[in-house]
C-alpha cells in the first residue's frame, strides 16, 4: 500500500519514472516475500498450529488445509498488494469488481467442492486458492 502512495504522489507531480519505479519496487518485494511466506508456512506448519492449541483431528485437519493454502499464498499476497496500484491507477471499478468475482468465485468453489464433490477441508481450500487467482 505504501507503494501505491508513493507511486500516486509522484504521478500527481509528473515523475513517470520515479512512479514506474515505485511499482518495479512494490512488485519485487511482493514476489519476495510471497515466495518467503509459502515456504515458511510449508515449513512451520504443524509447529504454528500446536502453538495455537490444534491437537489430533484438528491438527490433521488444519495441516491439509495449510498445505493446499500455502501453494496459493502467493497469489493471495501479489493480488492484494496489487489491488491498490490497480484503483490508484484510475482502475478502482476493476479493482472492486476482481475482488468480489473473487469473493463470489471462493463461495460457489467451496458449495462446490466441499458439499458436491465432497472434498472437505481441502475442497475449502482449493476454492479460496482459485479465489484468489482471480483477484490477480
Amino acid at each position: 500500500m505504501g507503494g501505491a502512495i508513493y507511486y500516486s504522489i509522484y504521478k500527481a507531480e509528473k515523475k513517470e519514472e520515479q512512479a514506474r519505479e515505485f511499482i518495479a519496487g512494490a512488485l519485487w518485494v511482493l514476489i519476495i516475500s510471497s515466495v518467503l511466506l509459502t515456504i515458511l508456512v510449508f515449513v512451520l506448519n504443524s509447529r504454528l498450529l500446536r502453538l495455537l492449541g490444534a491437537s489430533g483431528g484438528l491438527l490433521a485437519l488444519g495441516k491439509e488445509y495449510i498445505a493446499v493454502i500455502a501453494l496459493g499464498a502467493s497469489m493471495q499476497v501479489v493480488g492484494t498488494g496489487l489491488v491498490p496500484f490497480i484503483r490508484n491507477h484510475g482502475g478502482s471499478f476493476y479493482a472492486m469488481v476482481s475482488m468480489i468475482a473473487g469473493f463470489v468465485t471462493n463461495i460457489i468453489l467451496d458449495y462446490l467442492f466441499v458439499w458436491i464433490l465432497e472434498q472437505g477441508v481441502s475442497g475449502a481450500a482449493w476454492a479460496t486458492v482459485i479465489g484468489q487467482v482471480l483477484l490477480c
